[in-house]
């Protein structure tokens, strides 16, 4: 995945195409794997659109299947945003997505310290984008 957000954006949406029309490869796999490390190890990896991105996939039962493998991947992910959300982006906005995000690993990996956080921080806002 490119640094130029219109060749990402071009990527997200050609990958989404995959996995909603069921057309994933497993060299797609690997491009979920390149992603979820970059938005983890790189600072602004277009947080706000991947993130949106990952927790409507992990909405869809034919989608979230191929998350699975990636349970660590996730978690870390959560814990990262946990306390850490870049200043640019729109705070209300990331917290929903990772809210979403954190319901998809609790209902699939069992509660942990970092989705409890993610579940109280749910009953006490009230975020416009979460998916229920």
């Amino acid at each position: 995945l490119s640094k130029d957000k219109n060749v990402v954006l071009k990527s997200l949406a050609e990958l989404s195409l995959k996995l909603y029309d069921e057309r994933f490869e497993s060299n797609d796999l690997t491009n979920l794997s390149l992603l979820l490390n970059r938005l983890l190890f790189e600072d602004d990896f277009f947080t706000e659109v991947v993130l949106h991105y990952i927790a409507v996939w992990l909405q869809q039962d034919i989608i979230k299947v191929h998350f699975y493998g990636f349970k660590d991947l996730i978690l870390l992910i959560l814990e990262k945003f946990k306390n850490n959300i870049p200043s640019q982006c729109n705070k209300p906005f990331v917290l929903s997505q990772l809210i979403n995000i954190s319901s998809f690993y609790e209902v699939n990996f069992g509660v942990t310290e970092t989705t409890k956080y993610y579940a109280d921080l749910r009953k006490v806002a009230d975020y416009e984008y979460i998916i229920y």
